[in-house]
């Protein structure tokens, strides 16, 4: 069986190790924090960042998008291109004696993230170089999705056949403030450089609210490219699975509870 495990609140009395017995276990962002998994994946630039520095990528499969590897001595003329930004906020961690960096950012917000990498190696994969940029029915990067909407598309992808289970996928506010383990934590809270991303309303809820309905549809989207794979959505809200014929949504306690659909 394959799990696909993201950071809501309602996986938080989940096993994950158990789960990991059982079978092949995908994990996203700040999960690496608490638990090993068999493939964690990011898709943000500061996680990535946190990941790699902590430590885990050395001896943790993760899949990280725009993962490019550049030689040490390109560096300067990389950086040398802000110049002209009024306000840069660059995020670069020691580099020690790496000859290698990836440099990755959201130019328009001011923020640059340098990650020096580990001269002794490390195993972290760029995820374009293993899955497809733009899916059938997609109007834009599978890369521009949620960490959570990656995760699920690889495991669908690299286990046909395989029943996946869909755990810590809330998709919804919690009172009116952020659903996720980590909220509050670094790399989970807003600060004074997420106002760009706000748009017109300047209103986080509403924020919010948008951006969880925009990865229903994207989880919807990526569901649809797999149609001989049952996904089952434990201790999730019916909604965003719906009315998609090869889902099972299941309400447990545990997941070891979740049984296929006769």
């Amino acid at each position: 069986m394959i799990y696909v495990i993201g950071n809501g609140d309602s996986r938080r009395d989940i096993n994950i190790q158990n789960l990991r017995k059982k079978g092949k276990v995908y994990g996203c962002n700040a999960l690496y924090r608490d638990e090993e998994v068999d493939v964690l994946v990011s898709g943000d630039h500061n996680m990535q960042q946190e990941i790699y520095t902590s430590g885990y990528a050395k001896d943790h499969v993760c899949f990280f998008t725009f993962w490019n590897r550049l030689p040490a001595m390109i560096y300067q003329s990389a950086m040398d291109g802000f110049q002209s930004k009024k306000e840069l906020h660059v995020f670069e961690n020691a580099r020690g004696s790496s000859d290698e960096f990836v440099m990755q950012g959201y130019s328009h917000a001011g923020h640059i993230y340098v990650c020096w990498l580990d001269p002794e190696g490390d195993m972290v994969q760029n995820f374009q170089d293993h899955y497809p940029l733009q899916p059938e029915g997609f109007t834009r990067e599978l890369t521009s999705c949620s960490t959570g909407n990656m995760a699920v598309f690889m495991a669908a992808h690299d286990n046909p056949g395989e029943d996946v289970h869909i755990i810590g996928f809330d998709m919804k506010l919690s009172g009116d403030d952020l659903n996720s383990m980590y909220k509050g934590t670094k790399n989970y809270t807003f600060d004074e450089f997420d106002k760009v991303y706000l748009g017109p309303t300047n209103d986080l809820k509403i924020f919010r609210e948008t951006k969880y309905e925009i990865w229903k549809l994207e989880l919807k989207l990526v569901m649809a490219q797999f149609p001989d794979t049952k996904f089952i959505g434990v201790n999730v809200e019916s909604d965003w699975l719906s009315p998609n014929p090869n889902v099972v949504v299941k309400f447990r306690e545990g997941v070891a509870k979740a049984q296929k659909k006769d």
